[in-house]
């Protein structure tokens, strides 16, 4: 008996301890993160360094943390990453699918303003990513309610109304979206000055 319950122990000790969630990245690490995938306001850097393999976070894990931030400017600045980085739409539905409800919608509406104002500024985007611009598909504008009549300017302003009415604040959301493209373009100019 004492056999089988030494066993017993001897196995318990010998289990897995169940695999801990990573831990939240911090408001600092998602800047320098941010400042890593070429979008460096928030750091103060004229323009990040655009290497992949400084990046130390997976993308699907900073889209989920900025989201997912209780800082306003570091989640409105996902904004600013898809615009700088529109290969990431990949990641988004699968990220999403594995957030909490208010954050899912988060992510829809902050992904769909990207989407309209890649469209808005899509000549000064263009001219900056080169070869490397892609359009960022339009993955949640029917889950949302928004029509595609329209011009970009007046489907993001609708955008706004709904992101309001769907969250319960009724805060300045188009300005908000705004702020975070212009900020990125402003970036992009001081980065274009500095290298002539």
């Amino acid at each position: 008996m004492a056999e089988q319950q030494r066993e017993t122990h001897q196995s318990e000790n010998l289990q897995v301890s169940p695999t801990a969630e990573p831990p939240v990245p911090g408001a600092a690490t998602l800047v320098a993160e941010l400042d890593r995938w070429g979008v460096s306001y928030l750091s103060q850097h004229v323009d990040g360094p655009e290497s992949l393999r400084d990046h130390s976070l997976p993308p699907q894990v900073l889209i989920s943390a900025l989201i997912q931030q209780p800082n306003a400017r570091l989640r409105s600045a996902l904004i600013a990453l898809f615009l700088a980085r529109p290969g990431l739409w990949r990641d988004v539905d699968a990220v999403r699918t594995a957030m909490p409800r208010s954050a899912q919608l988060r992510l829809m509406l902050f992904y769909s303003a990207s989407v309209l104002l890649q469209e808005i500024h899509r000549v000064k985007i263009r001219e900056r990513q080169g070869s490397l611009w892609q359009p960022l598909p339009d993955l949640y504008a029917e889950a949302l309610g928004l029509g595609q009549e329209g011009s970009p300017s007046e489907r993001l302003k609708a955008l706004a109304l709904t992101h309001g009415e769907a969250t319960g604040q009724q805060l300045n959301w188009h300005g908000t979206y705004q702020h975070a493209a212009a900020h990125l373009l402003h970036q992009w100019e001081l980065s274009r000055r500095w290298n002539r």
